[in-house]
């Protein structure tokens, strides 16, 4: 859905986050609401809603990356089908590190995290990064 709001409307990176991160977290809603009631018997309360948070966050991410690719490749003509197929290509072998880790007994709680190590990288360049090196501009104008 965000790759056709990408090709068709748009290439301004903020709408496409906004579209891109939106979409894959109702998803994420849909497939968490589909598995426990395919395994009712093996889902406790805490394994929901830790699933539920950690899916959620993983295809936030993984399709806000995309939809951010996305607004460069689409630019960039040369690079749009290998771009795209490579952004792509990146987003499934996220998902499948992700589905594979947390269906495993020993690195479950390593799968659930996953998404969260991902994340946390990209909030610290996007908000605390700046303030850090504004802080060092003002205390050494140069």
């Amino acid at each position: 859905m965000d790759r056709f709001f990408a090709v068709a409307f748009t290439d301004d990176r903020d709408k496409l986050l906004t579209v891109a991160f939106a979409t894959d977290i109702g998803f994420a809603l849909f497939e968490n609401t589909m598995i426990p009631v395919q395994n009712v018997d093996n889902v406790t309360v805490g394994w929901a809603i830790i699933r539920g948070f950690s899916t959620a966050l993983m295809h936030g991410v993984r399709t806000a990356a995309v939809g951010c690719g996305m607004s460069f490749i689409k630019k960039k003509k040369k690079l749009f089908c290998s771009g795209t197929f490579a952004l792509l290509t990146l987003a499934c072998i996220h998902h499948g590190i992700f589905n594979l880790l947390v269906q495993t007994d020993d690195c479950k709680y390593f799968g659930f995290f996953l998404p969260l190590m991902v994340y946390l990288p990209v909030i610290f360049r996007k908000y605390i990064y700046p303030r850090i090196k504004a802080s060092k501009e003002k205390k050494d104008p140069a």
